[in-house]
């Protein structure tokens, strides 16, 4: 039982007739075709269980009823809606974007073209200033154990 050339999971076409198969929905020449191939091919039989396994569990599927006052509800609250949300759409939807959009593009030239260049970061500190703010540290230091020393 192994999977043979030709299989039908190979392919989206034939997976397609093999799930016609699973759904009975297949005619008699495809059908008989495809059990052969079945009896001979792991891959296919495990599908062909699969399938039937999903089509039961479907079958025995009971959705709940849906509640009488449910549409009721639903128009409730679609007439419910803010005032604000109206009110604000009713004014966007008077006004003519077609002004702002030449305005934006022209913005947007502008700041393409006029974008101020970064400016080169200058070192903090240059090499004679570094030495002085040691020098500086090491004579606090010093004075600091002088003074602790006085005590």
């Amino acid at each position: 039982m192994t999977q043979r050339p030709g299989c039908p999971l190979e392919s989206e076409h034939h997976t397609q007739l093999l799930m016609e198969y699973c759904a009975g929905r297949l005619d008699e020449g495809h059908k008989s075709l495809l059990e052969e191939h079945i009896a001979n091919c792991l891959h296919c039989l495990e599908f062909c269980k699969e399938q039937q396994r999903v089509w039961t569990a479907l079958d025995g599927w009971e959705p709940e009823p849906v509640d009488a006052g449910f549409d009721a509800r639903l128009m409730a609250r679609i007439e419910a809606r803010p005032a604000w949300q109206s009110t604000w759409r009713r004014w966007l939807g008077e006004l003519s974007w077609k002004p702002v959009l030449p305005a934006a593009a022209v913005l947007a030239a502008y700041f393409v073209v006029m974008m101020p260049q970064p400016q080169p970061q200058q070192p903090l500190m240059a090499g004679a200033e570094v030495q002085q703010v040691e020098q500086a540290l090491q004579d606090l230091e010093m004075l600091q154990q002088l003074k602790l020393s006085n005590k």
